[in-house]
């Protein structure tokens, strides 16, 4: 009997291991939107053949599937270190050269060897090359809101130049065109458009460059950030002014057509002191950001604030004794010519982050979980700078409080870091990349 129970054990079949082709489509559909990193939802497709086609009705879907986390951009000495959120996986994207700076929807910007500028979208090999000319802005000499450029002054070189800095670029989709924040050697930065031609024939598109307003002869606005709302593009001074920029729709078949300066104006005068509040006389480092809401429907403009010390002045102590603050703004009453203001918020939409950097910003509506084991990521600031010299050049004995990268709270005004898992600190140069590439995965 031990003999013949033995052999019924040992002739008992195996129970076969369940394949991940036998996972339903249905549920694959929904584990698919779930993934917050962008790495993992392209690997979703590569399991097999049946997880690829339960992958395809999500993507192609109309309705919003929720976004997928950014990348961290290293600005080091290779150029093409980029983590993750949230398990800070490391992704390592080779280059000639390193980017210059990271824009939406999945673009980063290069220079080529001669000199011009072009994007590249990483992950498809997608190339765009940009107009190589670019006319310098015109410098109104008025106080005008919004209206027709043709009711003001304006002065400008009307040559177009090679030479220019582009410090911020957005693609458009809507409007089927890209804005760029530009500078030319010793002129303020001034907003240029541009749409996309057909197999990049230059023959066909070329920089279109609005007016810079100025208050005073000589003395042009400067602006600090962009950002594309609503059909326009918006621009943001030091101080909190908002000046909005036409943007060009469809600017003809050839270089000529292209010629004409788009509508420029002021929409919101801001007063400095009274958004800085209890930081407005207090020795501080600030810089002002734009960026819309997760929902796409109101502008706000960000205040980064950071106090440093100064020994001759006698405000340094209470100026060390504050911690580095993140001051948020909602642009209202913007159809008033120029008579909008800014109205502070307390606290971002319920389920709402934002990600702010100088190179790209975006809020984005994301699952408690996703960020967080805390109980609620929402109303938190993820932060990260890649231009130090806004601090004015001061060290950090000077300027003690400041962090070029980590997570404000909006709720407790606390600081931490992104990850006590990352190999960055505090000090880490760096900027936020959206990794997108359209219908990637059909």
């Amino acid at each position: 009997m031990a003999g013949s129970a033995s052999k019924a054990v040992g002739d008992e079949p195996a129970t076969p291991c369940s394949l991940w082709s036998d996972l339903p489509a249905d549920l694959a559909g929904l584990v698919l939107p779930r993934l917050p990193s962008y790495a993992d939802r392209a690997r979703f497709a590569l399991v097999c053949r049946h997880w690829r086609y339960a992958a395809k009705p999500v993507l192609q879907s109309s309705l919003p599937s929720p976004p997928t986390l950014p990348w961290l951009k290293i600005v080091d000495a290779k150029g093409d270190t980029f983590r993750s959120l949230p398990d800070g996986e490391l992704h390592r994207i080779p280059a000639q050269q390193a980017p210059l700076l990271s824009a939406n929807m999945g673009w980063l910007l290069f220079k080529d060897a001669d000199g011009r500028h072009y994007l590249k979208n990483p992950l498809s090999g997608e190339i765009l090359r940009l107009p190589g000319h670019c006319k310098p802005p015109a410098i109104r000499h008025d106080l005008q809101p919004y209206s027709s450029s043709s009711s003001s002054s304006s002065s400008s070189s009307g040559s177009s130049s090679d030479e220019f800095k582009i410090r911020k670029l957005i693609v458009s989709t809507r409007d089927d065109a890209i804005a760029a924040l530009i500078s030319h050697h010793g002129l303020p930065p001034g907003v240029a458009c541009c749409r996309p031609a057909d197999n990049n024939n230059d023959a066909t598109w070329a920089w279109s460059t609005g007016q810079v307003i100025s208050p005073f002869a000589g003395d042009a606005i400067r602006y600090e950030d962009m950002a594309v709302f609503q059909g326009r593009a918006y621009t943001v001074t030091p101080g909190g002014d908002l000046v909005a920029h036409d943007i060009i729709r469809r600017l003809g078949s050839t270089a000529a057509d292209v010629e004409v300066e788009p509508r420029v104006g002021h929409v919101i005068r801001a007063n400095a002191d009274q958004l800085d509040g209890a930081y407005a006389s207090l020795p501080c480092g600030r810089r002002s950001y734009l960026a819309t809401s997760a929902r796409g429907d109101r502008l706000r403009l960000v205040r980064w604030i950071v106090p440093y010390k100064v020994r001759w002045n006698p405000e340094s102590a209470a100026a060390a004794a504050k911690t580095m603050a993140f001051k948020v703004f909602e642009a209202a009453d913007m159809d008033k010519d120029g008579g909008g203001r800014w109205v502070e918020l307390q606290r971002l939409d319920d389920g709402e982050v934002l990600f702010l950097s100088a190179d790209c910003s975006k809020a984005m509506s994301i699952d408690s979980s996703t960020l967080s084991s805390s109980p609620s990521s929402s109303s938190k600031i993820y932060f990260a700078d890649c231009d130090p010299s806004w601090f004015r050049g001061r060290p950090a004995s000077i300027c003690p409080l400041r962090t070029t990268c980590g997570v404000y709270d909006m709720r407790t005004k606390v600081v931490s870091r992104i990850s006590s898992k990352w190999p960055i600190s505090d000090r880490t140069h760096a900027a936020w990349f959206f990794p997108f590439v359209e219908h990637s995965m059909v």
